[in-house]
């Protein structure tokens, strides 16, 4: 099983909507995205916390972390342009 698929699953037991991108399949750069409204009325930074403690397990194997927890009603309104951006600056492998 690939990592972001070990990472999605774990996230998946917690969240909603889990979306794990990894551009280069390597882990050099691991970005997650956790959707559900248990986030309402949390700080950002209780969000990330979070998400962080469950891919703890993947935190000596993963260069650098992106995690963000976002509502469905923020969601909704961020998600077409969080989709976009996508990290494109980085080379593809």
């Amino acid at each position: 099983m690939k990592l972001c698929d070990k990472i999605k699953k774990a996230l998946e037991a917690h969240y909603k909507t889990v979306l794990v991108h990894d551009e280069r399949g390597d882990g050099h750069f691991v970005q997650v995205v956790c959707v559900d409204d248990v986030f309402s009325g949390q700080s950002l930074v209780a969000r990330s916390r979070a998400i962080n403690k469950i891919v703890l397990p993947w935190q000596e194997i993963v260069h650098a972390w992106s995690v963000k927890g976002f509502t469905l009603e923020e969601w909704e309104t961020k998600k077409e342009a969080f989709e976009y951006q996508q990290y494109q600056h980085y080379p593809k492998h």
